[in-house]
Formats: structure tokens, C-alpha cells, sequence
């Protein structure tokens, strides 16, 4: 099991261990770290949080140093540029290889749940039944209700309901 890009860690582990039975993402983004930042700067023009020109202009930046992690020079020189590389690789194909039970939860609220919704026709095109996908209504990234202000509640946390929800599902294939 792996949460955000430990989600993506956990897709690498399981296409690559055949010791790995069954397979838990939570705030999964089968397309990477950069992907997140492009969306959550067109979700703050959608917002008026920006303007759209602050967002091309963000966004270009984001291209531009996407290009530039994916030069091995840069990744010699700069080793922390490593994981926003590895992180930012999609992990859709590693995905629809697995013949293991994989169950994807995620918060409505959370910038991923769009990609989250779409991950059903995604295995749909592939013939893969293998898969269970829950949303969790008005939840964060990290499971946190959101307030009436937009910002997480710290002290309603749900990881509890969460992982429980995961861990029934995962023992009926015992």
C-alpha cells in the first residue's frame, strides 16, 4: 500500500515483485508530480485565486523545468531533481499490467480525484476487472474533511475509516 508518491512507489514494487498479492493506492496520480502542479495552477486560475496569464506563465515555468530534469546532465548535478524525474513519470502502463486486486481510494477534494474518476475507463480499455476504486465525499489529499473556509480539518481526520475500508476489502482474497 502507498499514499500520494508512495502510491507510485507501490505500483514500481508490485509490477516488479510477483511476492505482492494485492495492491492499495490512496491519493494516487498515475501521471506524476508535475502533472499535480500543472493542475493545481489551472484549479487556482479556475478559482480567481490567479489570473490566467500568472497560469500560462506558471505552467510554462513547470514545462521548462520538466525539460530540464529529464536531462541525465541535470540529474548528476543536482540529486534532489531525481525524484521530481522518477516521480513524475506516468505509471498507467505499470498499472494495467497487474493481475493482482488493486484498490484506489482517494478524497473528492483532493487535485487527483480527477484522474481518479477517469482510472475506470482507463482499466475499461484495457479489459482489467481487477480493480476497486472508492471516493471519499469531501475529503482532501490526506483524508481531512475540508471547512466551510476551504481548509482541512486536522481534528476529523479519516484515515481510520479509510485504511479499514481497505483492509476488509483485501481479506477476501485470503
Amino acid at each position: 500500500a502507498g499514499h500520494s508518491q508512495g502510491a507510485r512507489v507501490a505500483v514500481g514494487i508490485a509490477s516488479s515483485n510477483k511476492n505482492v498479492t494485492q495492491l492499495g493506492l490512496f491519493g494516487y496520480n498515475p501521471n506524476g508530480r508535475i502533472d499535480q502542479s500543472i493542475r493545481q495552477i489551472r484549479k487556482n486560475a479556475e478559482l480567481g485565486k490567479i489570473t490566467w496569464e500568472k497560469a500560462d506563465s506558471l505552467q510554462q515555468e513547470q514545462y521548462e523545468f520538466y525539460k530540464m530534469i529529464q536531462t541525465k546532465d541535470s540529474a548528476d548535478a543536482h540529486p534532489s531533481l531525481i525524484s521530481w524525474k522518477s516521480f513524475s513519470k506516468p505509471t498507467f502502463n505499470d498499472l494495467v499490467k497487474l493481475k493482482i486486486p488493486v484498490y484506489i481510494a482517494y478524497g473528492s477534494e483532493d487535485i487527483v480525484a480527477d484522474y481518479c474518476d477517469l482510472l475506470p475507463l482507463f482499466f475499461i480499455e484495457n479489459n482489467k476487472t481487477n480493480y476497486e476504486i472508492k471516493r471519499y465525499p469531501n475529503l482532501e489529499h490526506n483524508f481531512f474533511p475540508i471547512k466551510s473556509d476551504g481548509q482541512p480539518d486536522h481534528r476529523q481526520g479519516k484515515w481510520h475509516e479509510v485504511m479499514n475500508s481497505f483492509i476488509s476489502w483485501s481479506v477476501q482474497f485470503y
